[in-house]
């Protein structure tokens, strides 16, 4: 059985023209053929999703998954999908820019930013959320632009990954995204500046508690809270330290 699970995740075993014929079937119009090639490609990229070992303890496992993910990282097996970056497939490049940033490959930065410029409104959402997987600062600029999207969920996925990487620089223009006419985008705003908010955030989140959406009372809400709980953290901190 672990043989056999072995080899099922082991993606030395696999080619690079197998893996290129892959992520070509992934636009393919036979819904069948599609499935089968998004299940395969999806048990190389994607080990701790992918055949999960239910006789393994759960620490042995995870142990697999981060040395088959630090060799991914390197191996001759991500060049199609940094290829696939560039081609005409939509899906490929769907496929791609998940897979190449859920497996943090560091080269692969460059080529998920530039999605964020891509004529597809999915493809440029998919790069908004997947770059939350580096946590990189060099992104932020780049996503403080997606703020501005003209479509819903890039924005809202730029909001969440620019919450996790907390860069300073992204505090102002999520603030002003509270004043979009969307309720989404200002609950997205709330949500993401619940971990970098301070006192000169509070007026603009104190009028966020009379929207006329509920889901963005409730988010304000919350964003009050981090910043109490921020708040007394610190304090505490510091009578610590006496």
């Amino acid at each position: 059985m672990i043989r056999k699970l072995m080899s099922a995740l082991n993606p030395r075993r696999r080619s690079l023209r197998a893996v290129s014929r892959l992520l070509d079937e992934l636009e393919s119009n036979d819904s069948a053929a599609s499935q089968r090639a998004k299940k395969t490609l999806t048990s190389i990229y994607y080990c701790q999703f992918g055949y999960q070992p239910s006789i393994w303890q759960w620490a042995e496992y995870w142990q697999f998954v981060r040395e088959n993910r630090d060799w991914l990282r390197i191996a001759p097996v991500v060049r199609p999908l940094l290829a696939a970056l560039e081609g005409n497939s939509k899906a490929a490049r769907l496929f791609a820019i998940k897979a190449l940033a859920a497996n943090q490959v560091r080269t692969a930065i460059d080529g998920v930013v530039a999605a964020l410029q891509d004529e597809s409104g999915e493809i440029r959402a998919a790069a908004a959320s997947s770059l939350f997987h580096y946590r990189d600062r060099r992104t932020v600029e780049p996503l403080i632009a997606a703020l501005s999207d003209a479509e819903l969920e890039p924005r809202i996925y730029a909001a969440g990954t620019l919450s996790f990487i907390a860069d300073p620089r992204a505090k102002r223009p999520l603030e002003q995204m509270l004043e979009s006419n969307h309720w989404q985008d200002r609950r997205a705003a709330l949500y993401a500046i619940i971990d970098f908010c301070d006192e000169y955030s509070l007026p603009a989140i104190h009028r966020c508690l009379r929207d006329p959406a509920k889901r963005v009372r409730k988010a304000a809400k919350s964003a009050l809270a981090g910043y109490d709980r921020r708040r007394r953290k610190f304090r505490s901190s510091s009578a610590s330290t006496r």
